[in-house]
């Protein structure tokens, strides 16, 4: 594989969104293009093939949503505000994307893969370290007959050099149709799932806070979920999935129900 990129000039822009958005921007941004894309499910996970392979915890953001095709994944995600999609107001989206959120603290990759009818499609968005600029990796591939091809989407492969076999990261609960995001920090060994550190996020219970303090109501339209660690400590995290997340390994999954659950139940959160 080679890493060339194709990009449309887009680095200030991105980095300026960047400085704008706020601390889990990405959260908030990620959370609201699952649901537009009609999602029932999202759940913020880890990656846990890297932890068994490298020692490398990498959040996964997860949802059964409409997906997109090989075609939607690079016009979407190859261009700066590629969707059309208005700047909203407080409870719609803000416009600044999930790119611009997560890009600035994910400069060697961000992996998605996306199911539509059944069928996977892959890409890497990443900064190219000699313009500073930010496209989609062009993979070189090679068919059955030893034609080779250079492609910006691919089908999901082992990954040696990640620890990842791509192939596997589909949820159970995803059908036919879903998205599938890894960050993959600024350099491969990166713990994503602490967030970004660059703006303070590395707490044990932030994400599902956040987004409870951020969605005022689901009206039960949509299951959210956070899996996090008890302990910001690594040495105390743990080393491969656990069977349970109730919180007797040191990890435990929180729901997200929106700030009306709380408040009608008189909560805190």
């Amino acid at each position: 594989m080679i890493r060339k990129m194709h990009t449309n000039r887009v680095a200030p822009m991105v980095e300026r969104g960047y400085r704008e958005g706020t601390k889990f921007q990405w959260v908030r941004e990620t959370t609201i293009n699952a649901i537009e894309a009609g999602a029932t499910k999202i759940e913020f996970g880890v990656e846990w093939q890297a932890v068994k392979t490298k020692g490398v915890y990498r959040r996964m953001i997860a949802d059964n949503g409409k997906g997109m095709s090989s075609e939607e994944l690079q016009e979407f995600f190859n261009c700066f505000g590629g969707g059309g999609k208005p700047i909203g107001g407080e409870h719609e989206n803000y416009g600044i994307g999930a790119k611009t959120a997560l890009l600035p603290w994910n400069h060697h990759c961000v992996v998605v893969i996306s199911w539509v009818d059944g069928q996977p499609a892959m890409i890497r968005i990443m900064r190219d370290k000699t313009t500073g600029e930010y496209g989609l990796h062009i993979f070189e591939t090679e068919d059955d007959e030893g034609n080779e091809s250079r492609e910006a989407v691919v089908e999901p492969y082992n990954d040696l050099e990640h620890g990842v076999d791509w192939r596997e990261v589909k949820r159970s609960w995803i059908d036919q149709h879903g998205t599938v995001i890894v960050l993959l920090g600024n350099h491969p060994a990166d713990d994503t799932f602490r967030g970004d550190l660059f703006r303070d996020e590395d707490g044990t219970k932030d994400i599902a806070q956040y987004l409870n303090h951020r969605l005022w109501d689901l009206k039960d339209r949509v299951q959210i979920s956070a899996v996090e660690f008890l302990t910001t400590n690594k040495a105390n995290w743990p080393q491969s999935e656990p069977a349970s997340k109730r919180g007797q390994a040191g990890v435990i999954v929180r729901s997200v129900r929106g700030t009306k659950h709380y408040i009608a139940n008189a909560t805190l959160f």
